[in-house]
């Protein structure tokens, strides 16, 4: 990388280490935590040009609602696109076409790109590394320094015409991310090799995803093309200085290359304030005839303005004896933090196995590595990986399997976990089927609720209360006429940000926002429940946002003058079924206008639950009118007027 223009403390680095010594008379190993985090783009400045290949499987599979979700999603993001970006679209089944050819994305070229990928139709097999090549071609016609330069590969079978060996694609991976092509891949549906597509995106430089849900596509790719966007260190490398002799292992799949006396890893571009951390083991066969060991770490890259960013540090390691060294203590913070992405390394390995049919190996080469980090695991991650230990002792099932594998990916590599399900709406009651449990999704109560003792969700493993006394799942199961397993509620809510997107029947968890909306409405945290602040029949009210409930609910007082439209009967956990008379009543939420069909409840019990001045119940319905956003780390409703669905 040239030396000119460089810009000095604008990329953070930090470099730690599991203990400050190494044995002067022996073997050991220590850890190195490097830590790098981004400078944050400049508002003042433009954005690097994108320059972005859509490659599209059309292969047979992906027949019906996955093209359709795919062509919408691709569409959507040459919508985002201005005139300083390029992209070109190649879609591929046995055959390859590029369906439109790289050039800059003016407002007539993206309306001609868009009906061009409207055009495509599903065919036969899947020449995946053809058609992956030919986007990269696309992709290096219009690459410059400026660009940041993507193929976006989005699949959901299996390479099975050319070249099919994962080993040999992620090898040509590796030489055009290092002349600057880098690639992501999403995978659809359940039949593509999980292991494969990962490979591809770590020796690509890029990301990889697992699409859980069709109506996920467009949501996954715009979020990738957000970080795009958001790019503010491009070519960014990483040379720590080794002494001989030492081994070294790079952990989590990143791209790097050992030399005689140094090690170079590239982590690709970071986006506007990204805090990546890289782990490397180093593996002293001997002693070293030295008082103390330096190790120099130096980072660069390319930033705004072609500009380049340059951080160096040196970390120092003293010399000791062998049995100093071992009674030394670790790092203990660094430790875990180094176990939960070990482990995560493990696991993806033992998911191979699994893969292959070999499940008790992989269940021992899985528990051998959970004895040997035992004093470095924190409670959470003992529990998360006798979980994963059981399931690979059994059979399990595809969706299990990629869900798994995506979630030590994210581990391994520091990403941020989301989720996106399918919800319907049984009766006015979102349903949500979560590793083939039915959850009901409830922001009202306090407690989750299960027909077992714990559930694991988003990689942790959550207690949950017996069903018992009141009998509430045991009654919505006859009520829906379908099994419901577990009562999600806000116990384990209040760590995510939840999107409810009843039109596109989408729910999303994530740990942050989803979506940024210009009407905020406050949601105030009770110890009870969630509850937000409105205007009622031009009244200031306070009501209880509870999705499990079908009907809303206000306070017999503010329906007076008002004319019921018809009986109804409604439910609730306190006082089973009861009849109530339905009132349209006009409600304003963060200045949002709407009407709710409402009812009133038994005196006894409106008396008891109202009190403390809340006034009602926003039920269900709320999610059918807007794309409803609890922020509940944030204590935050926000909501949106939904898009039409795919």
């Amino acid at each position: 990388m040239p030396e000119e223009n460089v810009v000095n403390q604008k990329m953070t680095l930090q470099v730690f280490t599991d203990k400050p010594v190494i044995a002067q008379d022996g073997c050991c190993e220590r850890v190195l935590e490097i830590t790098l985090t981004a400078p944050k783009r400049s508002e003042k400045l433009e954005r690097a040009p994108l320059n972005l290949s859509f490659v599209l499987d059309r292969s047979g599979s992906m027949s019906g609602e996955k093209l359709q979700f795919v062509k919408q999603a691709a569409a959507h993001v040459i919508d985002l696109l201005s005139e300083q970006d390029h992209a070109s679209v190649v879609a591929y089944d046995d055959h390859v076409t590029v369906i439109s050819a790289s050039q800059k994305m003016s407002a007539e070229n993206k309306a001609l790109v868009k009906t061009h990928i409207h055009s495509i139709f599903p065919g036969g097999s899947t020449n995946l590394f053809e058609g992956w090549l030919r986007g990269c071609h696309e992709v290096a016609t219009a690459a410059t320094e400026q660009t940041i330069n993507r193929t976006l590969l989005l699949t959901d079978g299996l390479a099975n015409v050319g070249i099919k060996d994962v080993e040999e694609i992620s090898t040509h991976c590796r030489e055009l991310f290092k002349r600057g092509v880098t690639t992501s891949c999403f995978g659809v549906g359940l039949h593509y090799n999980e292991h494969m597509l990962e490979a591809m995106a770590n020796n690509g430089g890029g990301n990889f995803h697992f699409l859980e849900t069709l109506n996920a596509i467009p949501v996954v790719f715009e979020r990738e093309f957000e970080e795009l966007m958001d790019v503010s260190a491009r070519s960014v490398e990483i040379k720590v200085d080794l002494p001989q002799p030492v081994k070294t292992k790079v952990y989590s799949g990143w791209s790097f290359e050992k030399h005689y006396d140094h090690l170079m890893i590239f982590p690709g571009n970071l986006y506007s304030g990204q805090t990546l951390s890289i782990y490397i083991e180093l593996h002293f066969d001997q002693g070293l005839d030295c008082d103390e060991l330096v190790i120099p770490v130096l980072v660069r890259g390319r930033g705004e303005g072609d500009a380049f960013y340059e951080e160096r540090m040196e970390l120092t390691l003293k010399a000791v004896s062998s049995e100093e060294e071992a009674n030394t203590k670790f790092d203990s913070d660094l430790m875990e933090r180094f176990t939960s992405v070990d482990l995560a390394e493990v696991a993806n390995e033992a998911l191979k196995l699994e893969r292959s049919g070999d499940r008790a190996a992989a269940a021992l080469r899985l528990n051998d590595s959970v004895q040997r980090r035992q004093s470095h695991m924190s409670t959470n991650l003992k529990d998360k990986y006798a979980h994963l230990s059981r399931e690979l002792q059994s059979r399990m099932s595809e969706e299990i399997r990629k869900r798994r594998h995506q979630e030590e990916y994210e581990t391994r590599r520091g990403r941020e976990r989301f989720r996106d399900y399918r919800v319907v709406f049984d009766k006015g009651y979102p349903i949500v089927k979560i590793d083939g449990a039915n959850v009901l999704i409830d922001t009202c109560t306090t407690k989750s609720t299960g027909n077992r003792p714990e559930w694991f969700f988003l990689d942790r493993i959550y207690p949950l209360l017996p069903d018992f006394k009141a009998g509430k799942l045991e009654y919505l199961s006859s009520l829906l006429h379908t099994r419901v397993d577990i009562l999600l509620g806000t116990d384990i809510l209040h760590e995510y940000f939840v999107t409810m997107d009843a039109v596109n029947s989408r729910v999303h968890f994530s740990g942050r926002p989803l979506m940024d909306s210009d009407h905020d409405a406050t949601m105030v945290s009770t110890w009870r429940a969630q509850v937000a602040p409105c205007m009622v029949a031009q009244t200031p009210c306070r009501m209880f946002l509870d999705s499990s409930s079908r009907l809303s609910y206000v306070e017999r007082s503010l329906t007076a003058g008002l004319t019921p439209l018809r009986e109804e009967t409604g439910y609730h956990l306190e006082t089973g079924e009861f009849s109530t008379p339905i009132y349209q009543v006009p409600v304003n939420l963060g200045g949002i206008n709407f009407e709710l069909r409402c009812g009133v409840l038994p005196e006894p019990f409106e008396r008891e639950l109202f009190e403390d001045k809340r006034n009602g119940i926003i039920g269900a319905e709320l999610l059918h009118k807007f794309v409803v956003a609890y922020d509940f780390p944030l204590k935050k409703l926000r909501l949106r007027t939904p898009a039409s669905a795919a």
